[in-house]
């Protein structure tokens, strides 16, 4: 999806895109290695479980 977006988009929206595409990844390999503690995912993100629970809403990950 991201390439399709070269040329008709600018940089900083490409840029923007795929750093939410690995971010999201990122936090759906953390659930997943820590069979969705979120405790562990969260310092295996070095983040906040404050911050974990806005990005788990931002993807849509809540129910996972």
């Amino acid at each position: 999806d991201i390439m399709k977006l070269v040329g008709s988009a600018p940089l900083k929206e490409l840029v923007a895109e795929t750093s939410d595409v690995v971010e999201r990844l990122c936090i759906q390999t953390a659930l997943d290695l820590t069979q969705n503690n979120r405790v562990a995912a969260s310092e295996m993100l070095n983040l906040s479980r404050q911050s974990l629970y806005v990005k788990l809403r931002k993807y849509d990950l809540m129910g996972k």
